[in-house]
């Protein structure tokens, strides 16, 4: 006599097996994405702290070769080389430094004159002093601005920004918790305000200070003048810095 197979009469899930599993997923999704995005972040800021190291190195190899010189803002000319195209034979070919100096976190776009020598899209500034010491605003076309600086008036190198983060605002007033940072060593600073190349139809203005884009928004990634690497908050370590109010601003021409 033959026997027969017992055969399975489920036919799929059942709705509380499916409601189990889409509440499964949705649990690993909630852990696994906020951690992707931090590992994002992290590499970012990563990436962005390796771009600072070259800058310096190559400042401070410029340095080197200049009788112990900052490299200035720009050449006497009105047309001579800025900062960028002085640096591009201690990093590279010219693709390059436009490498480096762009910050993977940066939304910045290129400009309209892009291909004009120098004028590429930059996240990075150079320090070009502070407020405190009550001086007039300093243009990149200004006699200052092409004042190349000792590099012995560095009092503290470990605690003054050579080049930090800088940020992309168009027009519009400063956000509240916008502050920035030196040593103050008075001896170092050039007329401030250092500001940078504007977007297309903006205006000058402070959205071109120290700005953050790692940490949540919240720090900002500088180069100090002894090669260190850090990525300092906007309120704990710029805004509340102890010595008081510096607004250490930025040039990117």
């Amino acid at each position: 006599m033959r026997r027969s197979t017992p055969v399975d009469s489920r036919s799929g899930f059942t709705l509380i097996e499916l409601l189990t599993v889409i509440t499964i997923i949705g649990i690993l999704a909630a852990i696994l994405i906020p951690t992707v995005g931090k590992v994002r972040d992290t590499a970012r800021t990563s990436t962005c702290a390796s771009n600072l190291r070259q800058l310096a190195a190559a400042c401070l190899l410029y340095a080197t070769e200049n009788k112990d010189r900052f490299i200035p803002v720009r050449e006497e000319s009105a047309d001579g080389p800025i900062w960028r195209i002085k640096l591009e034979p201690y990093i590279g070919s010219r693709r390059a430094v436009r490498g480096v100096l762009i910050c993977p976190s940066d939304s910045i776009t290129e400009y309209p004159d892009s291909s004009s020598v120098g004028r590429w899209p930059a996240s990075y500034g150079i320090n070009l002093g502070s407020q405190v010491l009550g001086q007039s605003p300093l243009y990149e076309y200004q006699p200052d601005a092409k004042v190349s600086r000792s590099m012995s008036v560095i009092q503290q190198p470990s605690r003054m920004i050579m080049m930090s983060d800088i940020g992309t605002g168009g027009s519009g007033s400063a956000p509240a918790n916008l502050a920035d940072w030196s040593e103050g060593s008075r001896s170092v600073s050039t007329p401030s305000y250092g500001y940078a190349r504007f977007p297309w139809g903006g205006n000058f203005n402070y959205d071109w200070s120290v700005w953050p884009r790692h940490g949540g928004k919240r720090k900002a990634n500088c180069v100090f003048y002894d090669g260190s690497v850090r990525a300092l908050d906007l309120i704990a370590d710029l805004k509340n810095h102890p010595d008081g109010d510096p607004l250490c601003l930025f040039d990117n021409h």
